[in-house]
């Protein structure tokens, strides 16, 4: 889509002239701006780092934005402390943009730049021409995205609507419509879905981990793409191009072969794109109203219409002359027109944009990348021939076998990529001796079944089970090159120290883990308690994994620095306001309620790091902190409220403690759940609740 460029020039219809919503949306974004590069600084602290504005355009906002940056990156530098990095900035647009007008701008940036900050020499600013929808920079050059008003842009008119078709299937419009059929809609799905998939794995392999994206555009709220906030200005166009072409100034075969190469998402549609591609999260969401004019008031001699139609002339006359081969009074009559039907629908009606802002974080990895990459370094730099491995925390339900399989297949298709033999494993699956290791064994057959169909592998894996605590040694010394566990170490050993039911004075009454309104002393017997037990952890491990062995573990955690915080504790809260209705109607002693608490905590990064440091043997290869819905986002049984489904979650981890402590009937048991299933139920209807999940790649030192 060569011909997708804004209007050049400084004239009346120039898009340097008509660019005051695009200036708002650029405005409404700087906090999120400010935030996404702050994070940069803070995780990632680049000495020089890659910024890259996409669709950057060619009026004033171009260097507009640029300028937020660099202060940007300036001002958090200086809160942190730390010089501000060099800059590499690249401003990208097609080929056909004016990039004389922004070149010719940039010595007066260079000026205010060194006037205003004392910026000098290392700003670096050039110009890239290309498409989006496609790679553009090296891998792992760019710390920071920006684009705004472009992604809904496609690359091309959807398949099947292009003018060479034979069929016109959109007669009468230019995008979609109301009266649009369903194949016109999904055309344009289709193409977005494609293109969006495309922009997002290019920079997938451009962006550095940790990165930051932040991108504006149009888009909408409906999940209709018939709907108004999505397409009623392109139904007016349409208006007064057949007005145009009844008075034999537009010939209506070109009308009917004309289709915008646009498309406006919903949300859901981006995250899709996003979860799909999964090298993304979406840090931060917000979908905002324009009007149709910016809420320009600064020129009221000009109509509603008249400042509505000069914007859109700015943006798709280009395209439009392109296809039409309109003479330039032709095109003045057509947003004339166009600009009257404008002014008519407003004054019965207020028309909006919808513009959606979402800042991306590039994801370090996933679990099951952290997974293989962890695997593939320790064949790589450890060579072993025999490989022991160690699941901590194996439970007993299908994930056991699962991770132990995923394993094995990381293990041989790693080993074959390198054209070396797989490795003997030595497998221990490892949990407390009350865990179900009867359900392991007896799965154990089908998965060295499954093994040998899908890899042929046989007689050189073993897999055995292990009882005891990993708060502790378990294995012989150097015995191990890899170590799993998942959703294990946010269970203490204990109940911390003083708050155990046989403690004289009980210090968190009517709670059964810290809340928002627990003690100091409370919440330091928590910490000192994970303190002390990761600190064993770490030690033990020590001494049982070889040098240059890895381990991923996965627990619940927190992102914030208060224990207290709704994401560490809040469902330990609801869970204590059931306990405490049951106490109410008598069905279980207050007592009991107040001399309970749970062996559990959420830890900080901060805190993990922190005792890995100050054990010494492992560094902190890899890290990713990512939400998890409380129901996981389950939507397999919507017969059951997402109440229901937490408390069976959590009613399946917490029962067999809780019967142990209050010797409850199972037809009370029952009523606890339900009553905690209600009691979320109400808690979800208000807000998202989600915990946070801590993944972290260890590297045992030489």
């Amino acid at each position: 889509m060569q011909v997708l460029h804004m209007n050049k020039g400084e004239g009346e219809t120039s898009y340097a002239k008509n660019s005051l919503i695009q200036k708002k949306i650029i405005l409404v974004g700087s906090s999120m701006l400010e935030s996404a590069i702050a994070n940069i600084l803070w995780e990632v602290k680049p000495g020089s780092m890659g910024v890259a504005d996409l669709g950057c355009s060619s009026g004033p906002n171009s260097l507009t934005v640029i300028s937020k940056i660099v202060h940007m990156v300036q001002a958090a530098s200086d809160r942190m402390g730390r010089p501000m990095p060099e800059l590499r900035i690249s401003l990208n647009d097609l080929p056909g943009n004016d990039f004389n007008y922004v070149f010719q701008s940039l010595p007066e940036l260079y000026k205010k730049l060194k006037l205003d900050c004392g910026i000098e020499g290392n700003c670096y600013i050039w110009g890239l021409p290309g498409s989006f929808y496609g790679r553009l920079f090296p891998s792992h050059s760019l710390h920071f995205v920006h684009s705004s008003s472009s992604l809904h842009w496609l690359s091309q008119v959807p398949s099947g609507l292009e003018p060479c078709a034979g069929t016109h299937l959109n007669k009468e419009k230019v995008y979609i419509s109301k009266s649009s059929s369903t194949s016109v809609v999904e055309a344009y799905q289709q193409q977005f879905h494609e293109d969006f998939s495309l922009f997002l794995r290019s920079r997938a392999k451009e962006m550095v981990a940790k990165g930051r994206m932040v991108l504006s555009f149009m888009g909408r709220r409906s999940p209709d793409p018939r709907a108004d906030e999505a397409c009623y200005q392109w139904e007016l166009l349409a208006r007064a191009l057949m007005s145009m072409a009844l008075d034999g100034l537009v010939e209506k075969e070109s009308i009917d072969s004309f289709n915008a190469p646009y498309y406006a998402p919903s949300l859901e549609e981006v995250q899709y794109e996003a979860e799909k591609e999964g090298s993304f999260a979406v840090d931060c969401v917000e979908a905002f109203e324009i009007e149709w004019d910016g809420g320009d008031t600064s020129d009221l001699k000009e109509s509603r219409g008249t400042r509505v139609s000069k914007i859109i002339r700015a943006v798709v006359e280009p395209m439009m002359e392109s296809h039409f081969h309109l003479r330039h009074e032709r095109m003045d009559e057509l947003f004339m027109r166009y600009a009257k039907i404008v002014d008519g629908c407003l004054s019965k009606t207020r028309s909006i944009y919808i513009n959606l802002l979402i800042s991306f974080k590039k994801i370090i990895l996933n679990g099951s990348s952290m997974l293989e990459s962890a695997i593939v370094n320790i064949l790589w730099e450890v060579k072993p021939g025999s490989m022991g491995v160690a699941d901590l925390g194996c439970s007993s339900g299908p994930n056991c076998l699962t991770v132990i399989s995923k394993i094995v297949h990381m293990v041989q298709a790693a080993s074959d990529r390198m054209g070396r033999p797989m490795p003997e494993l030595r497998i221990s699956l490892n949990d407390l001796p009350g865990n179900d290791f009867n359900y392991v064994f007896q799965s154990l057959p089908e998965l060295y079944k499954k093994l040998k169909l899908d890899c042929g592998i046989k007689g050189n894996c073993y897999i055995w089970g292990l009882p005891g605590s990993f708060y502790g040694r378990l294995f012989p010394s150097h015995s191990l090159h890899f170590v799993h566990s998942s959703s294990s170490l946010h269970w203490l050993s204990q109940v911390p120290s003083g708050l155990e039911p046989c403690a004289g004075t009980h210090l968190n009454k009517e709670k059964v883990y810290i809340s928002k309104s627990s003690s100091t002393s409370v919440v330091e017997a928590y910490q000192q308690q994970f303190h002390e037990d990761f600190s064993l952890f770490l030690r033990s491990r020590a001494k049982e994994v070889v040098a240059k062995g890895r381990m991923v573990l996965s627990f619940i955690g927190r992102r914030s620095p208060d224990p207290r915080a709704d994401e560490a504790c809040y469902h330990w809260e609801l869970l204590a306001r059931a306990l405490m209705s049951m106490a109410l109607d008598g069905l279980v002693e207050k007592e009991s309620i107040d001399s309970f608490n749970t062996p559990y905590y959420a830890p900080s990064l901060e805190e993990v790091q922190y005792e890995a440091e100050k054990e010494g043997s492992f560094v902190v290869d890899c890290v990713e902190a990512f939400e998890i819905e409380w129901d996981g986002g389950e939507t397999t049984d919507l017969k059951e409220s997402r109440g229901t489904r937490v408390s069976k979650t959590i009613r399946a981890v917490v029962e067999p403690m809780m019967e142990s402590h209050f010797h409850l009937r199972h037809e009370t048991m029952d009523e606890l759940f339900m009553r905690y299933a209600k009691i979320v139920d109400g808690c979800l209807s208000k807000t998202r609740a989600i915990y946070i999940n801590l993944l972290i790649s260890f590297v045992k030192k030489d």
